[in-house]
């Protein structure tokens, strides 16, 4: 810095002081700082983005100027103290391979933290047995959330406590490498995470002053808003508060305790029992054309052949594991799988004015018009009376491929290349498809259309907690499950709510109808019961199968004899593939 006749102007100590007081971190910046630290690189981790936010939390909390953009110097300070206590305790777990050649020089090569090390470490990590180190724990915080937990009244109830917290599920969710060893990296996510889940854990039920023992319904939404999950209470009218609470609440107890948190919010927040599902599917890791960058000639031919193959009736499903509502069904219902719609080889369709009956029901529904969309030749081919390609897809000849979809934007028919890979609408996590074999009549082009102009122009349900009972319909004994969450019977004397049938409509539930309308099912189970999931009609024989210890429950549909079958799924994309999405294809030549 300089004045203005040229002297050289230093900044004094105070000035440092003040832009070290006031400086932040962005994502990468802190990374890098940890690393230049000497601590490993966190920053591809896959919880690498929810660790930095809960430490912006953590630092807004502190800081009320800082605005909650960076880690500020006291967070980043308390994150090096964290990595210098993980680092001890990885070493004192981690297993070693002895060096063999009698090279005294030659350092033990450490392997890392086995599941068993994992727990063992858990239990030295929070100071649970009253031999370690006279009872003093590493994170005291956290020992005292633990504490809090009335059968934790014992150090080897804590010490059961904690391992059964650290089980292999969130072994699994930190070992990101699958090497069945927890490298310090991973294991330095794992000690950053639980900080951050105490820290919200506490801070909630200190503002609560009702009680003491654990998260109450209004507080369990309160705090995972602050780990960055979505409100309980708004999403979708409140309709997964019942679920979602009373899963977390394992022992039945009537409150949300930490260790019930933490499993509830990390599986919230990464989800890895069900990417471990994932990868147990038919093509894994997906289409590799997808992963094409740029997209060639022959890759593209490729894409256009497996998408020409599709047939009325497939299934496509899809994994959200970032949405709020993609959140909550996946957590509740236990699987990746969200969203559904259903392949349609699709004829011209025309007749009726586009947008009198959906204009008709925003106003009688006036909550569905922010995000409804109208049919429009740009967007969809609810109304296209051409038989040619759809005009913004640059893919050609996969004009007679639709796909029947009901989402917060209405029920449409779109063109599925252009829907699903080209327009950017929707980053789904995971899609996958379930190939419909042996269908009679699935070339009636007549019966198709019929049910397309009947439903066309619809809007998403509007029926008062429609998803929330076909939720309860699927409640069965899970690997989270409690005496709340018991299957019962699946009773179909239950009564359904129902909205403008016929105009409004979940996902799960039109393709339902639709396969009523073909003939493939009766109607002795409700179409409003039927989740995603249950389209996955070999998802509980194939997670046996693995021996994984995954654990995907459904009920599934069941079609009627000699109507024909579902297959089971084949992956077209997931994380793993590095799907180069929306498509950057070539213009089409005129």
């Amino acid at each position: 810095m300089s004045k203005s006749d040229g002297t050289s102007v230093g900044t004094t100590n105070t000035q440092q002081a003040s832009f070290v007081k006031y400086a932040s971190l962005n994502e990468k910046g802190f990374f890098a700082a940890l690393q230049d630290a000497g601590f490993p690189d966190m920053s591809r981790n896959p919880l690498a983005g929810f660790v930095f936010q809960g430490l912006v939390t953590s630092t807004s909390n502190n800081n009320n100027n800082n605005g909650g953009v960076g880690v500020m110097l006291d967070t980043f300070e308390q994150a090096i103290d964290t990595a210098a206590k993980t680092r001890k305790l990885f070493l004192c777990h981690a297993i070693t391979i002895n060096s063999t050649d009698g090279d005294e020089e030659e350092e033990d090569a450490t392997v890392g933290l086995s599941l068993k090390g994992f727990q063992q470490m858990g239990v030295h990590f929070l100071g649970m047995s009253d031999d370690d180190h006279n009872g003093e724990a590493m994170f005291p915080m956290v020992r005292a959330a633990i504490k809090t937990v009335p059968m934790a009244n014992s150090s080897s109830m804590r010490s059961l406590l904690v391992r059964s917290m650290l089980d292999a599920e969130a072994f699994a969710r930190y070992n990101k490498n699958k090497t069945g060893f927890m490298d310090e990296s991973e294991l330095l996510a794992f000690s950053f995470a639980l900080v951050i889940l105490c820290q919200v854990f506490n801070d909630v039920i200190a503002e609560d002053n009702l009680n003491e023992e654990g998260l109450t319904r209004k507080t369990f939404s309160s705090a995972l808003k602050r780990i960055g999950v979505a409100c309980l209470e708004r999403t979708l009218q409140g309709q997964f508060m019942d679920s979602v609470y009373n899963r977390t609440d394992r022992d039945d107890s009537g409150s949300i305790s930490f260790p019930e948190f933490v499993k509830a919010g990390m599986s919230l927040i990464y989800p890895v029992t069900h990417h471990s599902y994932i990868c147990t599917i038919t093509g894994y890791p997906g289409w590799s054309e997808l992963a094409a960058a740029p997209a060639t000639c022959e890759t593209t031919a490729q894409l256009v052949q497996r998408l020409s193959s599709l047939n009325t009736g497939d299934i496509v499903l899809m994994q959200d594991d970032k949405g709020a509502m993609g959140q909550f069904i996946n957590f509740s219902l236990n699987t990746p799988w969200s969203h559904a719609s259903v392949v349609v080889r699709r004829s011209p369709l025309c007749g009726q004015s586009p947008h009198q009956k959906t204009e008709e029901l925003l106003r009688a529904y006036p909550f569905r018009r922010t995000a409804h969309q109208f049919c429009s030749p740009g967007y969809c081919r609810c109304f296209d009376d051409t038989t040619g390609d759809f005009a913004p897809s640059k893919l050609t000849g996969l004009g007679h491929v639709g796909l029947l979809e009901s989402t917060g934007e209405g029920i449409h028919l779109y063109d599925l290349a252009h829907r699903l890979f080209e327009s950017g609408a929707k980053p789904w996590t995971s899609i996958a498809i379930a190939r419909l074999h042996n269908a009679p009549g699935r070339d009636d082009t007549e019966r198709i259309n019929s049910f397309i102009q009947s439903v066309r122009g619809g809007i998403y349900t509007v029926a008062k907690d429609e998803i929330k009972a076909a939720i309860s319909y699927h409640k069965r004994d899970n690997s989270y499950s409690n005496s709340n969450d018991k299957l019962q019977d699946n009773d179909n004397s239950q009564d359904f709510p129902q909205g403008a049938r016929g105009s409004d409509d979940f996902c799960a539930s039109i393709v339902q109808r639709f396969y009523h309308h073909m003939g493939w099912v009766d109607q002795s189970r409700p179409f409003n019961s039927v989740m995603p999931s249950d389209f996955d009609v070999f998802a509980e024989a194939q997670t046996a199968r693995t021996g994984l210890g995954i654990s995907i429950r459904t009920c599934p549909i069941e079609l009627l004899e000699e109507k024909g079958w579902l297959g089971t799924l084949e992956l077209v994309t997931c994380p793993d593939l590095n799907a180069q999405l929306p498509l950057k294809l070539p213009k089409k030549k005129k």
